[in-house]
């Protein structure tokens, strides 16, 4: 018998924490119960499930234990979720308190939209690397007593910890480099590194 034969229904399972959706799931719903033939995506308690009904209309069910259980021979793993229906104003207050959480230098969401926009990031994250590494072994060279080498050190690591930083501040990065030891040939390193800041 094929299984998947019995899943009438359309679904979404929308996380409630981070607000992932998945869509496009095959589903059997009935008023207290949802099996899904699939162990993807995990479901949790307090997890939304949407099904799409024919007519355009939509019902709201919050997952109230996911009831997982394993495959055995030939029927696959997967959910007999125990749910509760919301009505419509709890639906769209739930649906819409979901918080989206994105970071990264090229993060964005898009909710039933489409993005055509371009987004151009410039990472200078290994520009920086390389320079403070050179920038080190300018003062490790150095004919420098070594409390001073260990203090100039120090400011490098601390210039590095501002790069970490999603916006480093100009006027910090100048006003540390410019309290380097003077050491030939490092002033156009110096340059280099303050217009990467801010």
């Amino acid at each position: 018998m094929n299984f998947q034969q019995l899943l009438s229904d359309t679904i979404t399972v929308v996380k409630r924490n981070g607000g992932a959706r998945f869509e496009g799931i095959k589903a059997a719903v009935q008023s207290e119960e949802i099996s899904i033939l699939q162990s993807q995506p995990f479901i949790e308690p307090n997890d939304l499930i949407l099904r799409s009904m024919s007519n355009g209309g939509e019902e709201t069910f919050v997952v109230l234990d996911p009831g997982f259980h394993e495959g055995l021979g030939r029927i696959p793993a997967g959910y007999r979720a125990r749910v509760r229906k919301m009505g419509l104003p709890e639906a769209q207050s739930a649906v819409q308190s979901i918080i989206y959480n994105v970071t990264g230098s090229n993060a964005r969401i898009n909710n039933h939209s489409v993005d055509n926009s371009i987004n151009l990031v410039q990472d200078n994250s290994g520009e920086v690397a390389q320079l403070l590494a050179e920038l080190r072994r300018s003062m490790n060279a150095a004919q420098l007593p070594p409390a001073d080498r260990d203090e100039a050190l120090e400011i490098i690591d601390g210039v590095e910890s501002q790069f970490t930083n999603e916006k480093p501040k100009r006027s910090i990065v100048r006003a540390m480099l410019n309290a380097l030891p003077h050491v030939a040939n490092v002033a156009t390193t110096i340059g280099a590194l303050v217009s990467l800041a801010g």
